[in-house]
């Protein structure tokens, strides 16, 4: 958990005698270790090799310097790594994803879609790829699917929380799922200019609790140049406040050949 002191491990030869500098904290993959990465908290850290750091502990596969998804793990380290190491990261789906089996069966809905966990323990929270710095790399489902995503967030939410130009997200269904979060996607929250192909959310609920945009794809694009193409959406799209929409909630965009069978209100 987090110690006590401030200290640059590998730089400072001592902790510092004030409360400047990078905080430590204890890792969870392995005992008495110590890192400055907050993720150290919550598991490992993995470095540029896709490795972490700490423990050594052999990441997601590689070909290439394309992350193979095969499996629920490896979808966590995925969004780990780009969240703590490389945002510019690749990855491609080689399977399905059961994230979470039978997910409606353990949660509940208010009459606002807000859910609430039946019994602790039983459902586990997905942290979306890219929740501190836009995504740039790249994303193929290959045509798999992610099943039962849950992420109950008060930040923008999705399979992706924010992407940047250049990056591009394709051939994947989400279903089954529950994404809520302020600004929320099914596939991303914000995007400031990816593209988005051949993307499908099914049976799913996408809850926004802010205004400018909560969308079945897309909740929220600032850029022109975002693409949005051969998708849709079969789900549940929901805000309290406005800027709803099934296949993008707010903002520009070129949208191609999409279709939404869900309700957005």
């Amino acid at each position: 958990r987090n110690t006590a002191w401030r200290q640059e491990i590998g730089v400072d030869a001592y902790p510092r005698p004030n409360v400047n500098g990078p905080r430590v904290y204890m890792a969870q993959c392995v005992s008495n270790k110590y890192s400055n990465n907050s993720w150290a908290e919550h598991g490992h850290v993995y470095g540029a090799d896709g490795n972490c750091s700490l423990c050594g502990a052999a990441g997601c596969a590689q070909v290439n310097g394309v992350f193979q998804i095969a499996n629920k793990a490896d979808l966590d380290f995925f969004s780990n790594y780009v969240n703590t190491t490389n945002s510019s990261a690749k990855a491609v789906l080689v399977a399905d994803i059961v994230y979470n089996d039978n997910l409606f069966g353990k949660i509940t809905l208010d009459s606002v879609n807000v859910a609430t966990v039946n019994e602790e323990g039983t459902v586990s929270t997905w942290q979306p790829i890219a929740n501190v710095n836009n995504f740039t790399g790249s994303f193929d489902g290959q045509g798999h699917s992610i099943t039962g995503l849950y992420t109950n967030e008060s930040s923008p939410a999705g399979l992706f929380s924010l992407t940047g130009g250049g990056s591009t997200i394709a051939n994947v269904v989400i279903k089954d799922s529950y994404i809520r979060g302020t600004i929320c996607g099914g596939i991303v929250a914000k995007t400031d200019g990816s593209t988005i192909t051949n993307c499908a959310v099914e049976n799913s609920y996408v809850v926004g609790s802010q205004s400018a945009g909560t969308g079945g794809i897309v909740g929220n694009s600032a850029s022109v140049n975002t693409v949005i193409q051969l998708c849709y959406n079969t789900s549940t799209i929901f805000s309290s406040k406005s800027d709803v929409g099934g296949i993008l909630g707010y903002g520009y965009a070129t949208i191609k050949n999409c279709y939404n069978q869900g309700s957005a209100h």
